[in-house]
C-alpha cells in the first residue's frame, strides 16, 4: 500500500469524493472539512486493502481500479461478495456503526482510493449531527439493497450480479414500524413482497370473528404470491411485530423480470409445489416461526436476568451462532459509549438501528439482556424483540412487574412480540404449584418451569426456543399403552430428550405422569403397583351410563395424579378429550390433571364421562388418536409418534360359520372339557368402534409424525393390564431395534440436524432434516 503525495487539488478531491453517493448530496462546508483531510493510497493487483476481522479504522472511495470482497464462512471456505468498482465505498459500515471488518478487500488490479480516518467521521459526530444522519440512512438503504440481493439466489436460483442488480433496482421498498398492517384479510393482491429484515405476523379472521394468530415471517420469506398469481383476495391480514423492511414486487414488475430471468417463475413454482405438499402434510416449517431476537426481562430487579441470560446463550451456542446484548456490552461492541441508552427519536439512533440489522444477518439469535427497570435500553430490548421472556420466582407476588406495567400492559403495549413466562423454582422443589395464579395475571404464549438454572431445563427452553424441540405423541389403546413405558426407556438410553409430551387416553395417562417427573424406571413401579393385577370385574356397575363405576374410576385418577395440575407439570403436556355436546376436540392443557386423564379415558359405554359445565366428555380417540398436529402447534422442532392400535383386530375364531349365542359362548367358558371361544366382548367392540376412525386416518398421522413407531403388541389384550412387563419390554425392544437400525440407515444422516445440540450427537450423528418412517413392517 501507498501513500500517495501530493494530494490534488482540492477541486478533484471534491470530484472524487462526490463520485460516491455517500458524499453526493453533502453541504459545502461539511464538504470541505472533509477535503481537508483525505488521503490518497495507491495498491497494487494482488495487495491487501484490509482483512476480515481487522479493526475499522477509515472509510475507502474507489477513483479507479478494481477491489474484490470475499468472505470467509464459519467452515473455513471463502465466498465471493462483490467487485467494487470507482465511485464505490469501501468500509462505510464499520465506520459508522462500529465494529471489525466483516470482509476481506483485495485489489485486482492497479487501484487509487480516497481514505478517511475514523477521526474524520468521529469529529463529524459531534460538530454536524445531521451530517451523520444522512449519512447513515444512506449506508441503510445500501445495506437493505445487499441483504435483498443475498436472498436472491436461494428464493428465486438467480444467480448473476447483473441479475441481482436489475431485480435490485425493480423493486420498491416498504418498511413498516411497530403494528403496522402491511395488507388485510379480503385485500386484492396485487403485488409480492420479500421481508428483508424484521418480522410480521400473519393473522386470520375466523369465522366467528375471532383472530388468531397462525403464523410469523421473518428474513428471506416470501409473502402474498399467490394472490398475485390469481388476483383474489388476500387470505390472511399481515401485520409486522417489530419494526420492518420489505422489498415489494408488483404483478407488472414480476413479469418483465420473469421475461428476462425464467429461472425466477420455476423457482416460485417449486416454493408454491412445496409449500402446497408441506401443508397437505401438516408438515410446514416456516424459519419465521422461530425467533431471531429474545428479549429476556425481570418480573422483579432481582430477578437473575443476567445469570440466566449467560446460560440461555451457552446452550444455544452449542447448535447456532448467538450474540449477547446488554447495557455494557452494547457500548463495547458497537464502539462508541452511550449506545445502549440511545432514545428512539435521538439523531443517532439510525445507527444504531443499522449495526443491528448487520448483527441479524451474521448471527442465528441475538439475546437481548434487558435493565432490571424501566429505561431506554430496556424498551430497546423489547421493541427489538420476536419473543420476550419473562423471568419470575413463584414464591414473589405473580402481580404484572414494573417493566411489564410500562411496556407490555394492554394499555402501554409496545410490541406485538409472543410471551412466554419462566418460572424459576427452587432446586430442590418436587412439584410446582400456583401457575394458574401467574397466567391468570397476564396473556402469555407459553409458560415454562426450572429447577434453579438447572443446565438439563435450561437445555430444554433453548431447543423450544430455537425450534429443535422434540415432542413425544402416544396413542389411545387400552392396556397396550402400557407398551409406551418401554418406548421412554429406549429413548432416555439412547439420549434423545422429550421436551414436549401428550396424547390421547391411555398415551395420555403415560404423559401426564412423565410429565410430572417420573423417569422410565418410576413409571413401570407405579404402574406395576397400580395396573399389575387391575381387573375390570372389581370396578362393574349398574350399566346404565357405562360398565364401570364412576367413583371407583374417580378415586383411582385421584390417587395416582392427586392435586396437580397441567399447568404445573415439569414440562408442557397436554390430553385430547372429545366433547359429546358440541363435536369438539379439546386440547386440555390446564386444570386438574386427574379431570384431564379421566375425560381422555373415558371411553364411551364403558367409562363414565366427565361433565364439567352442562358439557359431556369422552376419550379423545373418537376424534383424534394420534394427535401430532397438536404437539407441533406447541413447539417446532421433532415430532415421534407412538401408535398402540392394530391395523386388523377382532377375528373370529370359532367352529360355527356365524356368531355364536351368548349362552354357546357362556357354556364354552365354563365347561371346562370346551375350548374357550375366541370372539369379541362388549368392551372390545366399543373400544374398537371408537377407534376405527383413527385408524383409517393412520397414513395422515404417520406423515405427521418425524419417527412414527409401531410396537408389535396386536396379540395384547385392551384390557390386559396384568400384562404389563410383556408390554414395557415389547415396547423397549422394538424402540430400541427401530433406533438402532435407524442409526446405521441411509436416512440417518438426513434426520436430526437442526434438532439436537452437539451433546447429543454422540448418541445421533445427524446433519440434515427429514422425517424417518419406522413402521414396523
Amino acid at each position: 500500500m501507498e501513500y500517495l503525495t501530493p494530494l490534488p487539488p482540492a477541486e478533484q478531491i471534491q470530484q472524487d469524493l462526490q463520485i460516491c453517493e455517500l458524499f453526493t448530496d453533502l453541504l459545502t462546508p461539511v464538504l470541505q472539512h472533509l477535503v481537508e483531510r483525505v488521503q490518497y493510497i495507491r495498491l497494487g493487483a494482488g495487495e491487501v486493502l484490509f482483512r476480515q476481522n481487522d479493526p475499522s479504522d477509515a472509510l475507502y472511495v474507489v477513483v479507479h481500479g478494481n477491489l474484490r470482497v470475499t468472505m470467509e464462512k464459519p467452515d473455513g471456505t471463502e465466498a465471493f461478495v462483490a467487485d467494487l468498482e470507482a465511485g464505490q465505498p469501501v468500509g462505510e459500515m464499520q465506520i459508522l456503526t462500529g465494529g471489525q471488518r466483516t470482509a476481506t478487500v483485495i485489489a485486482t488490479q492497479e487501484t487509487t482510493l480516497v481514505r478517511l480516518e475514523k477521526s474524520t467521521f468521529e469529529h463529524l459526530i459531534q460538530e454536524s449531527p445531521q451530517t451523520v444522519t444522512h449519512l447513515t440512512n444512506i449506508v441503510r438503504r445500501r445495506l437493505m439493497r445487499n441483504q435483498l440481493l443475498a436472498l436472491l439466489p436461494e428464493l428465486f436460483g438467480i444467480h448473476t450480479e447483473v441479475a441481482w442488480r436489475d431485480i435490485g433496482d425493480l423493486v420498491e421498498w416498504v418498511q413498516l414500524g411497530d403494528g403496522q398492517t402491511l395488507f388485510r384479510q379480503g385485500d386484492i393482491g396485487d403485488s409480492m413482497y420479500i421481508v428483508v429484515n424484521g418480522r410480521l405476523q400473519v393473522v386470520v379472521e375466523t369465522q366467528h370473528g375471532d383472530f388468531e394468530i397462525v403464523g410469523e415471517l421473518s428474513r428471506g420469506e416470501l409473502i402474498g404470491e399467490v394472490s398475485m398469481f390469481t388476483h383474489e383476495g388476500r387470505t390472511a391480514t399481515v401485520r409486522s411485530v417489530r419494526d420492518s423492511v420489505l422489498a415489494r414486487i408488483s404483478k407488472p414488475v414480476f413479469e418483465r423480470i420473469t421475461r428476462q430471468y425464467p429461472q425466477m417463475m420455476f423457482a416460485i413454482t417449486e416454493t408454491l409445489i412445496d409449500r402446497l405438499r408441506n401443508d397437505m402434510r401438516r408438515h410446514r416449517r416456516l424459519a419465521g416461526s422461530i425467533p431471531k431476537n429474545i428479549a429476556v426481562i425481570g418480573h422483579r430487579k432481582d430477578a437473575p436476568v443476567g445469570e440466566f441470560c449467560r446460560r440461555l446463550v451457552q446452550s444455544l451456542r452449542t447448535y447456532s451462532s448467538v450474540l449477547y446484548l446488554n447495557n455494557e456490552s452494547l457500548d463495547q461492541m458497537i464502539g462508541w459509549s452511550g449506545a445502549a441508552g440511545l432514545a428512539v427519536k435521538d439523531p443517532y439512533n439510525i445507527r444504531l438501528i443499522t449495526w443491528l440489522d448487520d448483527q441479524e444477518i451474521k448471527y442465528d439469535f441475538l439475546v437481548y439482556e434487558a435493565d432490571p427497570g424501566i429505561t431506554a435500553w430496556t424498551e430497546r430490548a423489547l421493541q427489538q424483540a420476536d419473543l420476550v421472556l419473562i423471568l419470575a420466582e413463584p414464591h414473589t407476588d405473580p402481580s404484572p412487574g414494573a417493566i411489564e406495567m410500562a411496556f407490555l400492559s394492554h394499555f402501554n403495549r409496545i410490541t406485538l412480540a409472543q410471551k412466554a413466562l419462566v418460572l424459576i423454582h427452587p432446586p430442590d422443589t418436587v412439584s410446582p404449584s400456583g401457575t394458574r395464579l401467574w397466567l391468570a395475571e397476564r396473556t402469555v404464549a407459553s409458560h415454562h418451569h426450572l429447577r434453579g438454572l438447572s443446565e438439563e431445563d435450561i437445555d430444554r427452553l433453548a431447543r423450544i426456543i430455537s425450534g429443535r424441540a422434540i415432542g413425544l405423541v402416544l396413542g389411545g389403546g387400552g392396556a397396550r399403552g402400557l407398551a409406551h413405558i418401554g418406548v421412554i426407556r429406549a429413548l432416555q438410553e439412547a439420549g434423545i430428550p422429550i421436551d414436549v409430551i401428550g396424547g390421547t387416553s391411555a398415551g395420555a395417562y403415560i404423559a401426564a405422569q412423565y410429565a410430572m417427573g417420573w423417569d422410565h424406571d418410576e413409571l413401570y413401579r407405579q404402574n406395576k403397583a397400580i395396573l399389575g393385577h387391575y381387573s375390570v370385574i372389581k370396578d362393574l356397575t349398574l350399566p346404565v351410563m357405562a360398565l364401570l363405576s364412576k367413583r371407583k374410576i374417580d378415586k383411582l385418577m385421584q390417587n395416582i395424579f392427586g392435586e396437580r395440575r397441567l399447568e404445573d407439570l415439569w414440562i408442557n403436556c397436554f390430553a385430547i378429550s372429545c366433547n359429546l355436546s358440541n363435536s369438539d376436540t379439546i386440547i386440555h392443557r390446564t386444570g386438574p390433571v386427574w379431570e384431564a386423564i379421566r375425560a381422555t379415558t373415558a371411553l364411551p359405554g364403558v367409562v363414565p364421562p366427565v361433565i364439567k359445565n352442562h358439557q359431556v366428555y369422552i376419550d379423545g380417540g373418537v376424534l383424534d388418536n394420534l394427535p401430532a398436529g397438536v404437539i407441533r402447534k406447541m413447539a417446532r422442532g421433532l415430532v415421534i409418534s407412538v401408535n398402540v392400535i392394530p391395523d386388523e383386530e377382532m377375528m373370529i375364531r370359532c367352529e360355527t360359520p356365524d356368531l355364536p349365542s351368548p349362552w354357546t359362548v357362556l357354556w364354552h367358558w365354563l365347561n371346562p372339557f370346551q375350548k374357550a371361544l375366541q370372539v369379541p366382548n362388549l368392551v372390545h367392540i366399543i373400544m374398537r368402534t371408537q377407534v376405527i376412525r383413527s385408524i383409517n386416518q393412520g397414513q395422515v398421522a404417520a406423515m405427521e409424525a418425524d419417527i412414527y413407531l409401531k410396537p408389535p403388541i396386536d396379540d395384547f389384550g385392551l384390557l390386559e393390564f396384568t400384562a404389563i412387563d410383556q408390554l414395557v419390554q415389547t415396547g423397549y425392544e422394538y424402540a430400541k431395534t427401530q433406533l438402532d437400525a435407524w442409526e446405521h440407515s441411509d436416512q440417518f444422516e438426513d434426520t436430526l440436524a437442526l434438532i439436537l445440540s452437539e451433546r447429543f450427537r454422540r448418541f445421533l450423528k445427524v446433519s440434515a432434516y427429514e422425517r424417518t418412517p419406522l413402521e414396523d413392517s
